[in-house]
């Protein structure tokens, strides 16, 4: 099912049919990556989405509909998902490397960790409220 909602996805973001509005181009490359990559997390939701008669164009004017000059892509990114799957949930979590040298991915018990040696991170809708 995920190929079948990633090839939807990118079939509607380059149909050169679709008029764009200024928001929701601005949006619309962000949108995608995130969609593909949640597609891949889950296969229900990569359905939900393969099986929508929603567009990616409509979708993402959703997200941008009644911004003033800027919105966190946090909010675009929950818009989207929910136009798609109500009631989902996402999480973000933003990971400070104090090195461009660590790589938590080399060690899965400190990549888990929230405080692990060099490693800060922090939930960022912890700050949104």
């Amino acid at each position: 099912m995920k190929n079948e909602a990633v090839k939807k996805l990118g079939e509607e973001l380059n149909d050169k049919a679709v008029k764009w509005s200024l928001k929701a181009g601005a949006v619309k490359k962000a949108v995608y990556d995130a969609l593909v990559g949640f597609c891949g997390q889950n296969e229900e939701f990569a359905q939900a989405v393969a099986q929508s008669d929603k567009t990616l164009a409509a979708v993402c004017e959703e997200c941008v509909k009644n911004v003033g000059q800027s919105v966190s892509d946090l909010e675009v990114y929950r818009s989207a998902v929910a136009a798609y799957f109500p009631g989902a949930v996402v999480d973000c979590v933003m990971t400070v490397r104090m090195s461009e040298h660590e790589n938590p991915s080399r060690d899965p018990e400190r990549a888990n960790s929230r405080t692990s040696g060099d490693v800060l991170q922090l939930d960022l809708f912890d700050l949104m409220g």
